[in-house]
C-alpha cells in the first residue's frame, strides 16, 4: 500500500505531461504483447524444419517473426527516447519548482538552515525522479507484462514446466524483497551522509571569509575529512548488501535454469515436448530474467529514491513570502 502511495505521488507530479505517458504507456503494451510471442514463433519455427514442413509455410513464419522483431525494436527505441525526454523535464520541472519555492521563502529560513545541505536535498530528489520515471514507466513495466505474457504462453503449451519456472521467479522475488530491507536502510543513512557533507561544504565555501578571518581552514578541512570518511564506511556496507543480493539472485536463476533444463530434457526424451518446445522454454527462462532482474532492481531504486523526492516535495509545503507587488513567472 505505501509502495501505490508513493507510485501515485509521482503520477501527481506528472500530471500535465498525462497525455504524452498515455501514448507511450500504450505503445509500450503492443511491445510487451510482440516480445512475449517472439520466442514462441521461433520455436514453431525450430518444429517446422526438424518435420520437413513446406518451405512456404516456414518463410511466411519467418518473415512474420522478422516483422514483429522489426515492430518491438521500433516501439521500443521511440518509448525509450520519448520517456528519457520525458522523464527529463519531470526532474527539471521538479528543480526548477524547488528553486522557486526556495527564492521566495523569507531571509530568517535562509539564514537558519544550511542552505547547501537544503539544494543537495533537491538535486537529489531530481536525480531520483528522472531515474524512477525513465526506468520504471518505459522499461520496467513494459518488460514485465512482457513476462506475463510469456507465462501465459508457457502454462498453455505445457503447464509442467510453466509452474517450475514460476517457483523460480516466486523464490526470486522472495529474497528480493527480503534482501532489499538492508540496502534501503543503508541507503537512506547514506542520503542523509552526503547532504550533510554537501551542506557543510557549500557553507565553508560560501562563508569563507569568516572562516578566514578566524583562521579556521584547519578545522573545516577536518570536519569534511571526518564526515567523507563516514561516507565512505556507510557506502562500503551499501556496496556489500546489494552485492548480497545479486549473489542470491544470480544463483536463484543459475538453479532454476538447471532444474528448467533437465525437465525437459526428460520430456523431450519421453516425446513430451519437440525440439522446438525446449527451445521456445529456454528462451522463456531466459526471456523472464531481464524484467524481474529490472523490476528488482527499479523496486531498489523506488524504495531509495521516494525518500529523496518526497523530501524535496516536502520543501514546497513550505509557506513563501506573499509579494502584492510584484508577479514572478511560473514557467
Amino acid at each position: 500500500m505505501k509502495l501505490l502511495k508513493e507510485i501515485k505521488l509521482i503520477l501527481k507530479f506528472l500530471g500535465q505531461y498525462r497525455k504524452k505517458i498515455y501514448l507511450l504507456s500504450a505503445l509500450a503494451l503492443i511491445g510487451s504483447l510482440t516480445n512475449g510471442v517472439i520466442p514462441y514463433i521461433y520455436g514453431k519455427l525450430v518444429d517446422l524444419v526438424t518435420t520437413g514442413t513446406n518451405l512456404k509455410i516456414i518463410f511466411c513464419l519467418l518473415i512474420t517473426w522478422l516483422l514483429l522483431t522489426i515492430l518491438s525494436n521500433t516501439i521500443s527505441r521511440f518509448t525509450d527516447i520519448k520517456g528519457s525526454d520525458l522523464a527529463t523535464k519531470a526532474s527539471f520541472n521538479l528543480i526548477k519548482t524547488t528553486t522557486d519555492r526556495l527564492l521566495r521563502l523569507p531571509i530568517s529560513y535562509h539564514k537558519e538552515k544550511k542552505m547547501g545541505e537544503i539544494v543537495q536535498r533537491a538535486i537529489r530528489g531530481s536525480e531520483f525522479l528522472l531515474m524512477i520515471v525513465e526506468s520504471i514507466g518505459f522499461t520496467v513495466i513494459p518488460n514485465f507484462l512482457t513476462l506475463v505474457v510469456a507465462l501465459g504462453i508457457l502454462f498453455w503449451v505445457k503447464w509442467q514446466l510453466a509452474i517450475i519456472l514460476l517457483l523460480v521467479l516466486i523464490i526470486y522475488i522472495l529474497i528480493t524483497i527480503y534482501q532489499t530491507r538492508p540496502i534501503i536502510k543503508f541507503h537512506n543513512e547514506l542520503n542523509k551522509a552526503y547532504e550533510k557533507f554537501y551542506g557543510n561544504l557549500y557553507d565553508s565555501v560560501l562563508n569563507i571569509e569568516i572562516i578566514k578571518s578566524n583562521t579556521g581552514e584547519a578545522r573545516e578541512i577536518e570536519k569534511l575529512t571526518k564526515d567523507s570518511k563516514k561516507i565512505i564506511k556507510q557506502r562500503y556496507s551499501f556496496v556489500k548488501a546489494w552485492n548480497n543480493l545479486n549473489f542470491w539472485q544470480q544463483t536463484v536463476f543459475s538453479f532454476g535454469f538447471v532444474l528448467l533444463f533437465t525437465a525437459s530434457l526428460f520430456l523431450l526424451q519421453a516425446k513430451i515436448i519437440s525440439v522446438g518446445e525446449l527451445i521456445m522454454f529456454i528462451g522463456y527462462a531466459s526471456l523472464s530474467y531481464s524484467p524481474l532482474a529490472q523490476l528488482a532492481q527499479n523496486y531498489r531504486w523506488i524504495k531509495r529514491g521516494m525518500t529523496a523526492i518526497k523530501r524535496t516535495i516536502n520543501l514546497l509545503k513550505i509557506k513563501p513570502v506573499s509579494y502584492t507587488h510584484l508577479t514572478l513567472p511560473t514557467n
